[in-house]
């Protein structure tokens, strides 16, 4: 042993809120914790401390997509205490006698007849089958050596990992720990106070203040407050251009017209179309004939730019650069849809953080959606009635083309 002791071996130092997890841990532990608060150093320092002490780890991740990080800081701080190192299938014995190794939980009985001191599951919020292959194929490895597990992610309402989240609650040898990124002392509170003045409150609570938030059900724009946000801000601006944001159905097809200043300092939707059993030809010749004499910018759904969309050598932004006479320059597609969460975060971060942004009372069907439409699982719409979302989607293509730059995170 006292070889072992003069090896180089770097264990991460613990900050305060990890020590404070480690000073209360139990058999078995789930760690909800805020973005940047040091779970990977966390779950690295125990595999450390039981390799070290000659036992055997069992490193799980949702897939091996997010081995890589923490298999080379492994092998960093290890690489003289190492035997058997095998890089395909990320394990590796050490002079100590213990053992490691990363699984995949895309390998249903990942760990399966092996046995583990100590069972490391990283990213626990991801996988959706936790509860199943704990109980069947995880928790069985831990049987032999009466091993300790620790479960760590950043939280996520009606999951697997919240599930066992509630264990402590039940059972005396569970431990639950809820770890804001605050008691990370080395995360700053000014970058914090950023951070929370452009993310939406939900959000900010889940992300950073390491709480189980439950949307389903809530309204996809839940910060949208009609007493605060439903008003003619200013008339149309004949100075600044205004802004098309487009989604394709034939019923209905539907289109926004926005406007903002220049340095964002204030953001007002003016108008909307919702064309019942119509097509972008008739809804262009509306549009022509009601702002034909404004300066005109383009954006809304990316599947529009498929050619498919309506023939071989046309799509639906051909059609409206054509029928309204625009330049290429005044469009601003984007190339793909953006993740839901994003966008979930962004509209919503909008709402509740940016001092003027205002809907026209006249845009009734838009406001119904902003006050209507709901949140599923995994940020996705509820699209279940097929008379709403067309203009919150509008919208929403509209904000993430010029608005984007607004959220300090993204996911």
């Amino acid at each position: 042993m006292e070889q072992i002791k003069t090896m180089q071996i770097s264990k991460p130092l613990p900050h305060e809120g990890q020590m404070e997890v480690l000073r209360n841990l139990k058999r078995f532990n789930v760690v909800a914790n805020g973005r940047r608060w040091g779970k990977s150093k966390l779950a690295i320092l125990l595999s450390i401390n039981s390799l070290l002490r000659g036992h055997h780890v069992g490193y799980f991740v949702p897939s091996f997509t997010f081995a890589d990080d923490i298999w080379s800081e492994m092998k960093d701080r290890l690489e003289p205490f190492m035997v058997g190192k095998n890089e395909t299938t990320k394990s590796f014995n050490t002079r100590s006698g213990g053992h490691f190794k990363i699984w995949s939980l895309e390998n249903k009985m990942a760990g399966r007849s092996r046995k583990y001191h100590r069972v490391i599951v990283d990213e626990a919020s991801f996988n959706k089958t936790l509860l199943q292959q704990w109980e069947q194929a995880i928790r069985p490895t831990l049987a032999d050596y009466k091993g300790d597990a620790h479960f760590l992610s950043s939280p996520v309402f009606g999951t697997d990992f919240h599930e066992l989240h509630q264990n402590s609650e039940r059972y005396d040898n569970w431990s639950s720990f809820n770890m804001p990124t605050h008691t990370n002392p080395y995360i700053s509170k000014e970058e914090l106070v950023l951070i929370e003045s452009q993310t939406d409150p939900y959000t900010f609570a889940q992300e950073y203040l390491a709480k189980f938030i439950r949307l389903k059900g809530k309204p996809f724009v839940y910060t949208f407050n009609r007493d605060k946000h439903i008003k003619l801000f200013r008339p149309i601006d004949k100075n600044r251009p205004l802004h098309l944001s487009f989604d394709f159905n034939v019923n209905p097809m539907t289109c926004i017209v926005a406007q903002h200043s220049e340095n964002h300092s204030y953001i007002q939707v003016l108008d909307e179309f919702r064309e019942s059993n119509s097509n972008i030809f008739d809804l262009c010749r509306k549009i022509k004939i009601k702002y034909g004499d404004y300066f005109l910018y383009v954006t809304g759904d990316p599947a529009g730019l498929s050619r498919s969309s309506l023939s071989e050598n046309m799509n639906h932004y051909i059609v409206i650069r054509n029928e309204l006479g625009l330049s290429d320059s005044q469009l601003h597609v984007r190339s793909s849809h953006e993740y839901l969460k994003n966008s979930f975060v962004l509209i919503n971060s909008l709402f509740s953080r940016h001092p003027n942004i205002y809907i026209n009372p006249e845009c009734r069907h838009l406001i119904k959606d902003l006050e209507m439409v709901q949140v599923l699982e995994d940020y996705q719409i509820d699209k279940k009635d097929k008379e709403l979302s067309h203009l919150l989607d509008c919208l929403r293509y509209y904000l993430e083309t010029y608005f984007m730059s607004f959220l300090k995170i993204r996911f």
